[in-house]
């Protein structure tokens, strides 16, 4: 599969439609300017915009089938932050609500 195909593929899918987009193993076989790596790219940069989720399934040891599974209308884009600072954003969220509750109290 090429970028090319995966974009036909995500502007026609309906929601729960699913596609197997790699075979393999993506950390080992992703070359830097492949079109693996188009392909890779323009699967993330959909997922980002909430068009598609990300699903793997392990087929043997060192083979994995890498799928996009479409969803409806595209929810609020995800910020990639890193664990940390996920991490420090819910517990940011997790103190302001205490503090309202002790306000509210």
């Amino acid at each position: 599969m090429i970028r090319m195909e995966f974009q036909v593929w995500a502007a026609h899918a309906r929601r729960g439609d699913r596609i197997v987009y790699f075979n393999g193993h993506l950390h080992t076989d992703r070359e830097k300017g492949s079109q693996l790596d188009e392909l890779c790219a323009e699967v993330w940069r959909q997922h980002l915009e909430g068009r598609v989720v990300l699903v793997q399934q392990r087929v043997t040891e060192n083979v994995f089938r890498y799928m996009a599974v479409k969803l409806g209308e595209p929810y609020e884009p995800v910020k990639y932050t890193g664990c940390y600072e996920a991490n420090r954003l819910i517990y940011k969220e997790r103190s302001h609500h205490r503090t309202r509750e002790r306000i509210a109290a």
